[in-house]
């Protein structure tokens, strides 16, 4: 008979093995960032860095007979805006979003990956329920479940790094919801439905493994 012991040794190796794969893939990532890709991250900075701007003569200044100045130059912030600027309701929140957070990226982009996130959460949420109603052992739905994201997020951070695997990236879940880039580019409708699907079709896969098991018990 299995001790309360030998179960509770048993899980923490479980968690043990995520944790491993979980820092194994974050360490691979920052591999790949700093030496394989650091040439192109230092020159993306350097270019974030420097921006040149183009600024319009000022005017000279207007003297009289006697050298005294009429008229001086005097640098100051002018914001002008049309009278219909309060009636667009979506720029009013891009400004006002842009003054709270300081970043300058669209508020749509950013609900977007927000939205984004959140669905493919619900994704691996979903396969956690799948398999919890068919496998009723709590710590292995929740090593399983881990693990399908640490491995699609592993995919999607390390093949692109292969000439041969790169296509096999779109398989992941992690590159349907961020291979578009949803901060600087419009996502493409069919990225939430392909996470939306599979997550309720898991969901009503788990559901119904419930069902099942619970007529079987009665």
């Amino acid at each position: 008979m299995t001790t309360f012991r030998q179960s509770l040794k048993g899980r923490f190796a479980v968690l043990g093995v995520v944790v491993l794969v979980v820092l194994g893939a974050l360490t691979a990532r920052l591999w790949g960032m700093q030496v394989l890709s650091g040439s192109t991250f230092a020159a993306a900075a350097e270019g974030n860095r420097i921006r040149e701007v183009t600024l319009p003569a000022a005017r000279g200044r207007i003297l009289d007979v006697r050298g005294r100045s009429l008229v001086t130059n005097r640098p100051v912030m002018a914001v002008t805006a049309q009278a219909t600027v309060s009636e667009d309701a979506t720029l009013v929140a891009q400004l006002a979003f842009d003054a709270a957070t300081g970043l300058d990226i669209p508020a749509p982009n950013v609900t977007a990956t927000v939205l984004l996130s959140a669905l493919l959460a619900m994704l691996y949420a979903g396969l956690a329920l799948a398999i919890a109603g068919f496998i009723p052992r709590p710590s292995l739905v929740l090593g399983l479940a881990i693990t399908a994201a640490v491995a699609g997020y592993f995919v999607v951070a390390l093949f692109p790094l292969n000439a041969t695997l790169a296509p096999w990236r779109h398989v992941s879940p992690w590159d349907w919801a961020f291979g578009g880039d949803p901060l600087t580019d419009t996502t493409a409708a069919w990225r939430y439905l392909a996470l939306a699907g599979p997550a309720l079709g898991l969901a009503a896969i788990g559901a119904l493994g419930f069902r099942r098991r619970d007529v079987r018990a009665a």
